[in-house]
């Protein structure tokens, strides 16, 4: 049966198992799938056809790691997967997502849809319809195109042949790989090659559902022995010279600034996961950076949200990341602290947990790989302060080879009312988030009549053109909507027409954020408002006038940069992903009850582990970002223990 007409079929390779990986891992696991082909229910053809996605031996363990899956005619199986061990020269099946009888549920094909019309289907579906150009073919097993990212994707778009099962069927589909430029989303789509519909999509971006509330209402080290595998691997890297860069941060077993000082740790790096420092690239003595960025990690500010490096505190040629810390100002004012934290906290991640299986082979993030295997240039991209959102983190991650990101928000403190109405039906206080850019609410209040922004195209309340009524905003505090254009031009237009400070309305159910943008222009302060209460002042402005105070009552956002659990547990994504797939299969924990979101807890959990601690205590999950004592329940719906009256699920 010809599924696919000819120019689709040319080039496509067919994979030497044994070539491919040094060794013949291919025998032994289709001895195994033959041998228990009845119980796995799979036919001949199903044992037969299959390739090997990544194959590593642990130098932790010794074990060897094989992992499958399966191809018609060539080409992949979305996630018809399988995952071996071998142990002791036994053949240890560990998971399965294998489809019997797969030759008998493909579904024909005729006159299939492009490569290029896949990627204009998948734009649409990000409401973003673009065409864009092809920019070359790579060949692997089997074609990959590649498309420029135009101004929808952080990343070159990829697109290749999939099959993909659907309601019974194995229908052909287009994989269609787009980052988007917010960084929130990293879409793998599976487009129909049939009839253009889309089929399936999961994201490589972990949200981590640490939905922020103040009422703990859910939305979600020791010593480590040397080991002759890592020995051997790197005899021939030159011992190090003691470490002499040092860095002021919440040092590990600490949790956060709520469970201790900072410390100054000096030569923190670990010889055998990091040979030649944190800050070393080139795999020779001497560091290529004397700021956070290095061959494990890239730390930097991101307030602006354009998701390229921004500000990295530099340590000199000493390496020296003392820092002073006031917390009683806003995060911008201390975020030489923040980054290292994050440098620090991330480096340590990838240090302890290389003596545990996660290293070049079996696919960490790394800029050099120091010749161990694996991929390389795919170091982590951690963003400090990110102005993507707030009372949130998320980490992206990609197939090896590609860097993960790791983007770190500002918390709102549960006190945190800058806002105040001063007369009539809605007289109170209400919490209100400060703009990433301009200067932030004053500890002098701001107090005038509230004056909606108009412009004469609809929505005329969203300050995306010229005001028709400049006059009224002159001395006053203007109230206007989200959307349509960017934070930074409603605050400058608003500005130029004479405002004293400005209040943007949330457009969306979700909790307001700090707005994202760059200004060196910007004198006012600004701060964004939950939808429900915004609306509700727009309605009582355009009937009376209402009296509003901004004032900062010594209260500021909380720095995420600070909680190393949830550094730890962004960090665990990237880890539980490329082992429980294979560091060349991002998409397998895609599905809904993946355990990703407990594990990553775990890691944190035992990231921040101290003497004495015991089973029975109560954890907490990110008490601090939530603004809690470290008593506190935390992000989940309890906190974390073996005794049942204190975590009953």
């Amino acid at each position: 049966m010809k599924l696919l007409h000819n120019s689709l079929l040319t080039g496509i390779l067919t994979l030497c198992m044994s070539a491919a990986f040094g060794q013949d891992y291919k025998t032994p696991v289709q001895n195994y799938l033959r041998d228990h082909s009845t119980e796995l229910g799979l036919s001949d053809k199903d044992i037969l056809s299959w390739i090997i996605t990544d194959a590593y031996t642990a130098t932790n363990t010794g074990f060897t790691h094989i992992y499958i899956q399966q191809t018609f005619e060539n080409i992949r199986v979305f996630n018809a997967t399988a995952n071996f061990l071998i142990v002791d020269d036994e053949v240890i099946l560990s998971g399965n997502r294998l489809i019997p009888n797969l030759h008998d549920k493909v579904a024909n094909v005729t006159n299939p849809i492009s490569a290029s019309e896949a990627v204009h289907i998948a734009s649409q579906l990000l409401e973003e319809p673009v065409t864009v150009r092809k920019v070359r073919l790579e060949r692997m097993d089997e074609e990959t195109y590649v498309f420029e990212p135009g101004k929808i994707s952080l990343e070159p778009i990829r697109v290749r042949p999939m099959y993909t099962l659907n309601d019974g069927q194995v229908v052909l589909t287009w994989e269609v790989s787009i980052y988007e430029q917010s960084a929130l989303h990293w879409w793998n789509f599976r487009i129909s090659a049939s009839s253009g519909e889309l089929i399936n999509k999961n994201d490589w971006v972990n949200h981590c559902s640490f939905d922020y509330s103040g009422e703990n209402i859910p939305v979600v080290c020791e010593e480590i022995p040397s080991s002759p595998w890592i020995e051997q691997s790197l005899a021939a890297a030159p011992a190090p010279p003691p470490g002499t860069d040092e860095y002021n941060v919440f040092a590990i077993p600490l949790e956060s600034p709520n469970h201790g000082s900072r410390s100054l740790v000096v030569g923190p790096y670990d010889a055998t996961a990091s040979p030649y420092g944190w800050h070393d690239t080139n795999g020779s003595a001497g560091e290529e950076y004397t700021t956070t960025r290095g061959n494990n990690v890239f730390a930097y500010e991101d307030r602006d949200d354009n998701n390229q490096p921004g500000y990295s505190p530099d340590g000199g040629p000493t390496l020296s990341f003392d820092f002073p810390l006031d917390m009683s100002q806003p995060a911008s004012a201390y975020e030489d602290v923040a980054i290292t934290n994050l440098f620090y906290m991330n480096n340590m991640m990838h240090d302890v947990w290389y003596h545990y299986g996660f290293d070049e082979p079996s696919g960490n993030f790394q800029d050099n790989n120091y010749g161990n295997g694996g991929s390389q240039g795919d170091e982590i991209r951690a963003e400090a302060q990110d102005g993507g959102g707030v009372n949130n983190a998320n980490f992206a991650t990609p197939n090896d080879g590609s860097s993960g990101r790791m983007q770190m928000y500002l918390w709102n403190p549960t006190s945190a009312e800058l806002l105040t109405v001063n007369n009539g039906p809605m007289a109170g206080s209400y919490e209100a988030v400060e703009a990433s850019f301009g200067p932030p609410v004053p500890f002098t209040p701001i107090t005038s009549d509230l004056v909606i922004y108009e412009d004469p195209v609809p929505d005329t309340y969203n300050a995306c053109e010229d005001p028709i009524n400049g006059t009224a905003m002159n001395g006053n505090i203007v109230i206007l909507r989200r959307g349509e254009c960017t934070f930074v031009d409603k605050i400058q237009r608003a500005q130029d027409n004479g405002a004293v400070a400005v209040i943007v309305v949330q457009n969306t159910l979700d909790d307001p954020f700090p707005m994202g943008g760059f200004s060196s222009t910007i004198t006012i302060p600004s701060v964004m408002v939950e939808q429900a209460l915004g609306e509700m002042m727009i309605s009582e402005a355009e009937t009376s006038t209402i009296n509003v105070t901004l004032v900062n009552q010594g209260t500021y956002a909380l720095d995420g940069d600070f909680d190393n659990g949830i550094i730890a547990h962004e960090y665990g994504h990237g880890i539980s992903i490329r082992l429980t797939g294979g560091p060349n299969n991002s998409s397998c924990l895609s599905n809904d009850e993946q355990m990703g979101e407990g594990w990553s807890d775990w890691f944190a959990l035992i990231m921040t582990i101290e003497p004495g601690d015991q089973g029975t205590d109560s954890r907490g999950i990110g008490t601090f970002a939530n603004s809690e004592p470290i008593t506190g329940n935390g992000i989940r719906p309890a906190p974390y223990s073996t005794n049942t009256t204190i975590n009953g699920y």
